[in-house]
């Protein structure tokens, strides 16, 4: 801010050094003459006050799209990403791996049973359930280049870049694992004591004319395979 009143500043200088040395026709000319100027100073003071302000709101409205972006990547529920932020990140790793040729991994992750969960326990223990999935994929993979997503309703995205099968089902086996020890109370009638979750694994190195949705495709029909094999379990 400084640097834009600079030469306002040189001009008050100049002023007030003009005041203290010339010699005025008379006193009223030299009073106009200091009235003007503390005019003139009180203008720069006001003017230096609404670009401070103009800063800060900027400053403001600057963090609050940033939040508002945030917002609207985020799942309400879960924090987690949501399908349409998982979506960009998708397009955006598919074409990373289309022009490096590596492997891209993806997990599509189902929790077992869930309807019947939420209707032995109700919705509000749904909703926890749900929350401790997400913590838990989050917790499983945060050391890892991964990202996880909500995909919608009990259905949950990892993606993996230069993840190869044998990688994916590595980090499958450990998400089964920790969510088996989440220890959370299953509806009697689904397939184990304990919520559980199955998954399906998709990976390839994508070629330019591959369609962008091939891999959630593969990993779609992986998880159908898991399910169809009594769930709790991954399949490539």
């Amino acid at each position: 801010m400084e640097d834009i009143f600079e030469k306002e500043k040189e001009v008050v200088n100049a002023a007030d050094h003009l005041l203290q040395t010339k010699e005025f026709a008379s006193d009223t000319d030299k009073e106009r003459y200091k009235k003007l100027l503390d005019a003139y100073k009180r203008l720069l003071k006001q003017m230096r006050t609404m670009v401070k302000m103009s800063d800060i709101m900027q400053s403001k409205l600057n963090c609050m799209s940033s939040e508002l972006e945030k917002l609207s990547q985020v799942d309400g529920l879960t924090g987690l990403y949501n399908r349409r932020y998982f979506n960009e990140v998708y397009q955006r790793e598919w074409q990373n791996a289309v022009k490096t040729q590596t492997v891209l991994g993806t997990l599509m992750i189902d929790i077992d049973h869930f309807k019947m969960y939420n209707d032995t326990f109700g919705h509000l223990a749904g909703d926890v359930c749900l929350q401790k999935t997400a913590n838990t994929l989050e917790q499983t993979v945060k050391d890892m280049n991964a990202f996880v997503g909500r995909f919608g309703g009990e259905e949950f995205i990892v993606l993996l870049p230069d993840s190869n099968l044998e990688r994916c089902s590595e980090v499958a086996q450990q998400i089964i694992n920790n969510i088996a020890l989440l220890n959370m109370a299953n509806a009697p009638e689904s397939c184990g004591d304990k919520v559980s979750v199955s998954i399906g694994i998709g990976s390839m190195i994508p070629r330019k004319n591959d369609k962008l949705e091939t891999l959630i495709h593969v990993a779609d029909q992986a998880l159908y395979r898991a399910k169809e094999n009594g769930r709790n379990c991954f399949k490539t």
